[in-house]
C-alpha cells in the first residue's frame, strides 16, 4: 500500500513539470500570435491645422495578430483631439480675435505590421488606413458696423461633423511589454482633417 502511494506521488511530481512546460509553451505560442496594447500619445499639428490648433492628446486601443515570423495584422480604435487656439484673424477687411474649440476624431484603422527582428526588443513599422468620425466648432465672428450701419451680420458658433478617410505610417521600438512609436496621421478629404505628428507610449495588457 505504501509502495502504491509512493508510485502515485512520483507520477504526480513528474507530471507537474510536464504540465508546467506545456502551459509555458502555450503561453509562448500565444505571446507570439497576438497582443493588445493601450497607447497614450501627444498630437502635434502641421499646417494648416497648426495655425488655428495647438498640441493635443490621443488614446488608442490596438490589437495585433502575428503571422509568419515578422508580420502582423493590425486593428486600432482611438480618440484624438487637438486644442483650439485664440487667434487674430483677418475677417472681411478687419482683424478680429477668434477662439477655436478642440477638433476631435474617433479613428478606426486596419493594416499590417512588420517587425525587423525576433523577440521582444526590435524596431517595427505599421501601415494602417481607415475612417475617422470628426467633430469641430467654427468660431463666432462679430458684426461689422460702419457709421452705425451693419455691413455684415454677426456669425455664431457652428458645430460641424462627419467622416473622412486617412492613412497612418508608424515607426516604433518594442520592449518586452512597452513600446514607443511615432506616426504621421494624414487625411484624404480636404473638408476636415487631423493632420498631425503623433508620439505615443504603449503598454501591452495581453
Amino acid at each position: 500500500m505504501i509502495k502504491k502511494k509512493i508510485v502515485i506521488a512520483l507520477l504526480l511530481m513528474l507530471s507537474f513539470p510536464i504540465f508546467s512546460q506545456e502551459k509555458a509553451t502555450d503561453n509562448a505560442v500565444q505571446d507570439r500570435t497576438s497582443k493588445i496594447c493601450l497607447e497614450l500619445g501627444m498630437n502635434i499639428p502641421f499646417k494648416p491645422n497648426s495655425v488655428n490648433y495647438g498640441i493635443g492628446m490621443s488614446v488608442t486601443q490596438q490589437y495585433e495578430f502575428l503571422f509568419w515570423d515578422n508580420w502582423s495584422l493590425v486593428q486600432s480604435l482611438g480618440y484624438n483631439f487637438i486644442s483650439g487656439k485664440e487667434v487674430n484673424e483677418y475677417y472681411d477687411g478687419i482683424f478680429v480675435d477668434t477662439q477655436y474649440e478642440n477638433f476631435q476624431t474617433v479613428p478606426l484603422q486596419f493594416g499590417v505590421g512588420f517587425y525587423f527582428g525576433e523577440g521582444h526588443k526590435t524596431f517595427f513599422i505599421l501601415l494602417k488606413g481607415g475612417i475617422a468620425w470628426y467633430r469641430g466648432v467654427d468660431p463666432a465672428y462679430p458684426a461689422i458696423v460702419v457709421n452705425n450701419n451693419t455691413i455684415k451680420e454677426a456669425v455664431p458658433r457652428e458645430t460641424y461633423n462627419g467622416t473622412y478617410s486617412f492613412f497612418t505610417p508608424t515607426l516604433g521600438w518594442q520592449f518586452e511589454r512597452a513600446q514607443i512609436s511615432a506616426s504621421y496621421q494624414g487625411h484624404v478629404e480636404q473638408d476636415a482633417s487631423l493632420n498631425v505628428f503623433n508620439l505615443s507610449f504603449g503598454w501591452r495588457i495581453y
